[in-house]
Protein backbone atom coordinates (compact mmCIF):
# COMPACT_ATOMS: atom_id res chain seq x y z
CA UNK A 1 0.00 0.00 0.00
CA UNK A 2 2.92 2.27 0.45
CA UNK A 3 4.09 2.07 -3.11
CA UNK A 4 0.64 3.64 -4.56
CA UNK A 5 1.11 6.32 -1.49
CA UNK A 6 -2.97 5.87 -0.98
CA UNK A 7 -2.69 9.48 1.05
CA UNK A 8 -2.39 11.66 -1.59
CA UNK A 9 -5.76 10.93 -2.91
CA UNK A 10 -8.76 12.50 -1.61
CA UNK A 11 -11.88 10.10 -0.35
CA UNK A 12 -13.76 10.93 -3.35
CA UNK A 13 -11.46 9.64 -5.38
CA UNK A 14 -10.69 6.12 -3.45
CA UNK A 15 -14.52 5.86 -3.10
CA UNK A 16 -14.98 2.10 -3.91
CA UNK A 17 -11.75 0.62 -3.25
CA UNK A 18 -11.79 -2.67 -1.49
CA UNK A 19 -9.48 -1.59 1.79
CA UNK A 20 -10.92 -4.82 3.44
CA UNK A 21 -8.76 -6.28 0.58
CA UNK A 22 -5.40 -4.78 0.73
CA UNK A 23 -3.99 -6.59 -2.49
CA UNK A 24 -7.35 -5.78 -4.37
CA UNK A 25 -7.44 -1.95 -3.44
CA UNK A 26 -3.38 -1.42 -4.55
CA UNK A 27 -4.70 -3.10 -7.88
CA UNK A 28 -7.46 -0.67 -7.54
CA UNK A 29 -5.56 2.21 -6.65
CA UNK A 30 -3.18 1.47 -9.68
CA UNK A 31 -5.51 1.25 -11.89
CA UNK A 32 -7.05 4.24 -11.51
CA UNK A 33 -3.41 5.96 -11.64
CA UNK A 34 -2.62 4.07 -15.04
CA UNK A 35 -5.85 3.83 -16.74
CA UNK A 36 -8.06 6.85 -15.89
CA UNK A 37 -4.80 9.26 -15.08
CA UNK A 38 -5.83 9.59 -11.35
CA UNK A 39 -3.84 12.34 -9.94
CA UNK A 40 -2.96 13.26 -6.28
CA UNK A 41 -5.09 15.81 -4.64
CA UNK A 42 -3.38 19.36 -4.46
CA UNK A 43 -5.95 21.76 -3.12
CA UNK A 44 -5.26 25.19 -3.40
CA UNK A 45 -4.14 26.99 -0.14
CA UNK A 46 -6.42 29.05 1.03
CA UNK A 47 -4.97 32.33 2.71
CA UNK A 48 -6.35 35.75 3.48
CA UNK A 49 -5.24 37.37 0.03
CA UNK A 50 -6.87 35.12 -1.84
CA UNK A 51 -10.19 35.74 -0.59
CA UNK A 52 -9.63 39.75 -0.27
CA UNK A 53 -6.99 40.85 -2.46
CA UNK A 54 -6.73 44.09 -0.77
CA UNK A 55 -5.51 41.99 2.49
CA UNK A 56 -1.86 42.26 2.72
CA UNK A 57 -0.24 38.67 4.76
CA UNK A 58 1.99 39.44 7.44
CA UNK A 59 5.69 39.19 7.20
CA UNK A 60 6.00 37.00 10.43
CA UNK A 61 2.77 35.25 9.22
CA UNK A 62 1.22 35.86 12.58
CA UNK A 63 -1.85 37.29 11.96
CA UNK A 64 -3.04 40.39 13.48
CA UNK A 65 -5.65 40.00 16.37
CA UNK A 66 -7.12 43.36 17.02
CA UNK A 67 -7.55 44.44 13.37
CA UNK A 68 -5.15 47.33 13.06
CA UNK A 69 -2.04 45.63 12.80
CA UNK A 70 -1.27 44.24 16.77
CA UNK A 71 -0.33 40.91 17.07
CA UNK A 72 -0.94 41.04 21.02
CA UNK A 73 3.00 39.86 21.57
CA UNK A 74 4.86 42.22 23.29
Amino acid sequence: MLRVRWWQYATGQLAGVPFSDPDAALTEIERRVNEEGMLPYDPVRVTRALLDPAVEEPESGVAPVDGHGATGES
